[in-house]
């Protein structure tokens, strides 16, 4: 394989990838602040919570952000459009037979 050619099946696995984790995180977002609930973004771990709303006792950090969970999703965004795109290089294989 040249070097063209893994470069650009790289970028390619990138894009999908980017793609991949922004669908999944407003597929399982939950934004309830409007209505004073609490906001939780990430799946499968979520990684950022917000906490809305009123309350008798007021937190004092209402955001909770956790690195470690953002990459752990980027990571699985990645393997699933590696898994997406090895399954769409198998079916165009199997079509050109």
């Amino acid at each position: 394989m040249s070097l063209k050619k893994i470069i650009i099946n790289v970028l390619i696995l990138i894009f999908v990838s980017i793609i991949t984790f922004l669908i999944i995180s407003f597929l399982f977002d939950k934004n309830n602040s409007p209505s004073d609930g609490n906001d939780a973004f990430g799946w499968p771990l979520v990684y950022y919570t917000y906490l809305g709303g009123h309350r008798i006792i007021e937190p004092e950090i209402r955001a909770y952000f956790n690195q470690t969970y953002l990459i752990i999703d980027i990571l699985f965004s990645i393997l699933i459009s590696f898994g997406i795109l090895s399954l769409i290089k198998i079916i165009i294989s199997s079509i050109k037979k």
